[in-house]
């Protein structure tokens, strides 16, 4: 909710229930945001967490459907690991 301009959820107990309340944006629709760098499944705080390289690769999969060990290998200048 966080990363989309909301507060954060409400907990409470009452007669031996949890109570969870998510607090929407009321009248201010503006509020609401989607974080620009994120894919629909990635929040903001997973995305902050990956280096130069798995947020290249991240973009040519959502851009494209799929990636290449051949793609990688071109873009980053490296080889193929052989055990």
């Amino acid at each position: 909710m966080l990363d989309h301009g909301l507060d954060k959820p409400l907990f409470a107990m009452a007669d031996g229930e949890v109570i969870v309340t998510f607090p929407g944006p009321g009248d201010d629709l503006d509020r609401i945001r989607t974080p620009e760098a994120a894919v629909p499944v990635l929040s903001p705080a997973a995305e902050a967490k990956m280096n130069k390289r798995q947020k290249a690769i991240l973009k040519e999969a959502v851009k494209n459907g799929s990636v290449t060990t051949v793609w990688c290998m071109e873009q980053f200048g490296v080889t193929r690991d052989i055990p």
